[in-house]
C-alpha cells in the first residue's frame, strides 16, 4: 500500500508546478484590462468635471468683474458731468440730452482715455449691447460722436432704460422721467438711473445703477452779466 500513496503525491506535485508556469488565463487578463479601463474612465470623468467647474467659476468671476467695472466707470463719468454747452436749440444752450435709450453729456475723461479737457460723451442702449462713445468738446460739431467707433461696455442686453430727476421751479424734486426736456430749469439732471435686463444666455444680472450728479448749488440759477455792471 506504500507505493501507490507515494506515486499519488508525486503526481499532484507535477500538476501544481505546470499550473504555476502557465501564468494568467485570457479571461483573467481581460478582467484586469477592463478594471484598469474603468478606473481610468472614472478618473478622466472626474478631471473633466473639475475643469468644467473651474472654467465656469472663472467665467462667473469675469462677468461679475465686467459688471462691477462698468458700474464704477459710469458712476464716475456721469456723476461728474459739467454744465457746458453741447449744442443750441432755438437760442437755448443744451448741456445734456437724455432719452430712454440714450444720454449725452459733457465731462472730463480718465487719463488713460482722454488727452485733457472736457469731452462730449454718450451712452446708447443699442440692440444686444450698451455702447459708449466720446469726442473732444474742442471743435465739436453735431455728428462727431456718430463717426466714432463705439466701445461695447456690456453685451447680451435684452432691454433697459435711462431715467432722470431734477428740481422744478419751486425747488422740489421731480419724479423719474424717461425723457429730459430741453426747457428744464437746470441745465443737467441731479440724478440718473439706469435699469438693464440681460438675456438668459448672458448668465449675469446687472443691478440697477442710481447716480447722484455732483453739481454746484448755483447751477441753473440766473447769473449776472458783467456788461450790466455790479449787481445790487
Amino acid at each position: 500500500m506504500g507505493v501507490p500513496v507515494k506515486s499519488l503525491v508525486v503526481g499532484r506535485g507535477r500538476g501544481s508546478t505546470s499550473r504555476s508556469a502557465a501564468g494568467f488565463t485570457l479571461i483573467e487578463l481581460l478582467l484586469a484590462t477592463a478594471l484598469v479601463a474603468f478606473i481610468m474612465l472614472m478618473a478622466y470623468s472626474g478631471l473633466e468635471a473639475s475643469i468644467k467647474m473651474a472654467d465656469s467659476g472663472d467665467a462667473f468671476i469675469e462677468r461679475s468683474s465686467r459688471v462691477r467695472t462698468t458700474h464704477e466707470f459710469l458712476r464716475r463719468q456721469l456723476s461728474r458731468m459739467l454744465p457746458l454747452m453741447i449744442s443750441q436749440d432755438n437760442g437755448r444752450n443744451v448741456s445734456f440730452e437724455g432719452e430712454q435709450n440714450r444720454v449725452r453729456w459733457v465731462g472730463s475723461m480718465p487719463g488713460y482715455l482722454g488727452r485733457g479737457g472736457p469731452y462730449v460723451q454718450e451712452l446708447e442702449l443699442a440692440p444686444n449691447v450698451l455702447n459708449y462713445r466720446y469726442a473732444s468738446l474742442n471743435g465739436y460739431k453735431d455728428g462727431d460722436l456718430d463717426a466714432e467707433e463705439p466701445v461695447a461696455l456690456l453685451e447680451g442686453v435684452a432691454g433697459g432704460k435711462f431715467s432722470f430727476r431734477t428740481v422744478d421751479n419751486t425747488g422740489k424734486m421731480t419724479g423719474w422721467e424717461s425723457r429730459w426736456a430741453k426747457d428744464q430749469t437746470a441745465p443737467i439732471p441731479l440724478m440718473l438711473k439706469l435699469s438693464l435686463q440681460m438675456k438668459p444666455e448672458a448668465r449675469m444680472e446687472v443691478p440697477e445703477l442710481l447716480i447722484a450728479v455732483v453739481v454746484d448749488m448755483n447751477v441753473g440759477r440766473p447769473t449776472p452779466s458783467f456788461a450790466q455792471g455790479i449787481p445790487r
